[in-house]
């Protein structure tokens, strides 16, 4: 066997253990990129009633299992901490004004001024 035949059987393995487990594959990855335990997660999850903390659209806990989109995790990327669950388009925006509620404030005057 040759090693791209490896490697390929082992993504397929890879990929029939994450749809066999996607709970386990979650919470490791969860733990491992924030230090958050999958019960502070799921409790998170549920203090928001499973929205977005911003626009309150509904989110999921797994990828691609349901018709909403994954639950990312906002976190603040200079001191780590972890703020609440987001969607893909919120967390993204937050990124895109650097985190600062000065350039968000003087977003949502420019969107009143123009509108």
């Amino acid at each position: 066997m040759n090693n791209v035949d490896k490697k390929r059987k082992g993504l397929e393995r890879a990929q029939r253990y994450q749809q066999k487990h996607p709970d386990r594959v979650r919470a490791q990855q969860i733990k491992r990129t924030y230090g958050l335990e999958w019960e502070q997660y799921l409790e998170m999850f549920t203090n928001q009633q499973g929205n977005c903390k911003i626009c309150k659209v509904p989110l999921s806990l797994y990828p691609k299992q349901r018709e909403h989109e994954i639950a990312h995790v906002d976190h603040c990327h200079s001191t780590g901490k972890v703020r609440g669950l987001l969607c893909k388009s919120c967390n993204s925006g937050l990124g895109y004004f650097k985190e600062s509620p000065l350039l968000f404030k003087l977003a949502a005057e420019y969107l009143e001024e123009v509108n």
